[in-house]
């Protein structure tokens, strides 16, 4: 197995490109770390704090990565199939470009989350807290978005080709916004919402 740091305080380490393949950083605490290119490959990240670290291009495949903390990180560019974020907090992470397919984000918090160009395909996302989550651009196809609240989302060019929208909440603005871009329509069983209900008296 990789290093077992378990609960180990790394708050703002210069850990650029080490590898921690296979390591258990369970409950650690990497707030503000400097990670870029790190090897995170089927690490356990279980509870483990990475606020406002910078994991740019780092390799997360496989990773274990519930009830992570990555509020306000920079993941741009990571790569990696198969990584688990369940009931992660991802509030205001950037996710730019990265190439996560078949990604795990049941439960998640992605308010803020920015997955522009981001590669999503066949990525779960059931339970997640969406709020101002920015897919545009992001590949889609295949993911289960089923019963999101996508009324604030940013959704101009991303590909939903395939994707589950089942009971999914979405505003007239955010399906023009999406519908700017080309791709064949899968609005099947999508249930539009205004952003505001009218007033009665």
């Amino acid at each position: 197995g990789g290093w077992d740091l378990r609960q180990a305080v790394l708050e703002g380490a210069a850990w650029g490109d080490v590898n921690l393949h296979d390591a258990n950083l369970q409950h650690a605490d990497f707030n503000r770390a400097q990670l870029q290119g790190a090897v995170l490959d089927a690490a356990r990240l279980q509870g483990a704090r990475f606020r406002e670290a910078d994991l740019s291009g780092a390799s997360l495949g496989s990773a274990r990565a519930a009830a992570v903390d990555l509020a306000c990180a920079d993941l741009s560019r990571v790569v990696g199939s198969g990584a688990d974020f369940s009931g992660a907090n991802l509030i205001g992470a950037t996710f730019r470009e990265a190439q996560l397919p078949g990604a795990l984000f049941v439960g998640a918090k992605l308010e803020g989350a920015c997955f522009q160009s981001a590669c999503l395909r066949d990525g779960v996302f059931i339970q997640a807290s969406t709020g101002e989550v920015d897919f545009r651009s992001a590949d889609l196809s295949g993911a289960d978005l089923a019963g999101l609240d996508l009324r604030r989302a940013r959704l101009g060019g991303a590909n939903l080709a395939r994707a589950s929208l089942v009971a999914c909440m979405m505003s007239l603005e955010a399906r023009c916004d999406w519908i700017t871009s080309s791709r064949p329509s899968p609005f099947q069983s999508v249930t539009f919402k205004p952003l505001t209900s009218p007033s009665t008296r």
